[in-house]
């Protein structure tokens, strides 16, 4: 589709295909913008205007994710929002509330932790994970996507993405996605912060293929 709407706001208004992201997490936004703009120029994501926070007590991804879209109402665009569990093989853990479990083993909580500090607290975590279980540690990614229509309408989605947990804090900590310099992925071998466009679109390949359905709804 050509760039039109740049050039006439009135038929950016008619041809745009918008949704909402109920994030408040900067990386996530940008790597659901980086998504939606691969799919087309006139699929366009914003943060969701006044986020509601929810708790997140659900065992699964994807009802963690229908709970988080649920409160919006009357709102011009859809909404999405996303939840990601943490899946180890044959080690006892809570998929879902790793933030949760890393505090308490440290007997914080995050309400009176600093954002660099409940980064620092996941990084241990981690690090520890991989150092007891035999240093490069396969895990995978579940997302769980809900969308909630104009109509009130909800639609869900998952995807996969398989790594290799290390010990290793390659480049810089990431403050709101502590794990990013700690893993790299089992299709690349590369670490998530040497990732390219093209390496981000292959990793990610099950969720934007679910954008792109979304997409055709809008």
């Amino acid at each position: 589709m050509k760039r039109l709407w740049k050039e006439n706001d009135y038929y950016k208004t008619l041809v745009m295909k918008k949704i909402y992201f109920a994030t408040g997490n900067k990386q996530k936004l940008e790597r659901m913008q980086l998504l939606c703009s691969s799919i087309s120029d006139d699929f366009i994501v914003e943060q969701v205007p006044n986020i509601i926070e929810i708790e997140e007590n659900w065992a699964t991804p994807i009802e963690n994710a229908i709970i988080k879209v649920s409160p919006y109402e009357k709102l011009k665009y859809p909404v999405i929002a996303g939840y990601t569990g943490l899946y180890f093989d044959n080690i006892d853990f809570d998929p879902t509330h790793v933030k949760r479990v890393a505090l308490q083993q440290v007997w914080k909580n995050a309400e009176e932790c600093t954002q660099e500090e409940i980064c620092n607290i996941l990084l241990d975590f981690y690090r520890n994970l991989a150092k007891d279980n035999g240093w490069e540690l396969p895990f995978h990614y579940t997302d769980g996507f809900a969308i909630k229509f104009t109509n009130d309408e909800i639609k869900t989605y998952k995807s996969i993405r398989k790594n290799i947990l290390t010990d290793i804090s390659y480049w810089k900590k990431q403050l709101f996605f502590p794990m990013s310099n700690l893993y790299k992925s089992q299709k690349t071998w590369k670490y998530y912060m040497d990732w390219t466009k093209e390496d981000m679109l292959t990793e990610l390949w099950e969720e934007w293929e679910n954008l792109k359905l979304i997409y055709k709804e809008l």
